[in-house]
């Protein structure tokens, strides 16, 4: 199956959970026997760099243009639909809540609801901060809608009118590679002698 991921997250991060995410489950597609590529004309992603399972089509650079950050969304939006277009994706998987137009895809497409803060919390985020909006279409939209726990599920359900039959509910999974770390006795015990902040997300 060719899997085509769009520009939207790797335009706007540099680096992330979101990223990894992505990278990770090319990964298990790839190892599955499918093709996937990112059409991410131009994209300032260290992630999409690095990941050997995705077949990018596009050229990283390191950061937009003063004032054309703007058109460089609506350019990396348009190139990468037409990309992908002519690629003949069998599936879409949008890779942020993009504000292009989804049937111009030509293919089903499938949306990742990562968490519903913006909605839960509105008042951490700008006025200006169009979030919300842009999740609620991408999720009403979609052909599918991936949640990555029962918790996110039961969020998004509680503030968009969405087809439950369309909502599937598939964890995070965990690197199969871990890193060890050594620590010695001496470093251990030092560490300790001040309050420590262990934060895993």
């Amino acid at each position: 199956m060719k899997i085509a991921f769009d520009h939207e997250i790797f335009c706007l991060q540099n680096r992330g959970g979101i990223s990894r995410y992505f990278c990770c489950l090319a990964d298990e597609f790839k190892r599955l026997g499918h093709e996937v590529s990112a059409f991410a004309p131009y994209h300032v992603n260290e992630s999409l760099e690095t990941c050997k399972a995705i077949s990018v089509q596009g050229k990283k650079i390191n950061h937009y243009p003063p004032k054309l950050g703007g058109l460089s969304v609506k350019y990396n939006a348009w190139k990468g639909a037409k990309e992908i277009r002519k690629w003949q994706a069998q599936v879409v998987h949008k890779t942020y809540y993009s504000p292009l137009q989804t049937d111009s895809y030509r293919a089903p497409h499938v949306v990742t609801v990562h968490d519903m803060i913006h909605e839960l919390f509105p008042e951490e985020f700008r006025q200006k901060d169009n979030t919300q909006a842009l999740k609620r279409r991408a999720v009403l939209s979609a052909d599918w809608v991936i949640c990555i726990s029962d918790n996110t599920k039961k969020d998004l359900l509680q503030f968009v009118n969405v087809d439950e039959t369309k909502v599937s509910v598939i964890h995070h999974g965990i690197g199969l590679q871990p890193t060890r770390l050594s620590v010695s006795n001496q470093t251990r015990e030092n560490s300790l002698t001040r309050p420590i902040v262990l934060y895993v997300g």
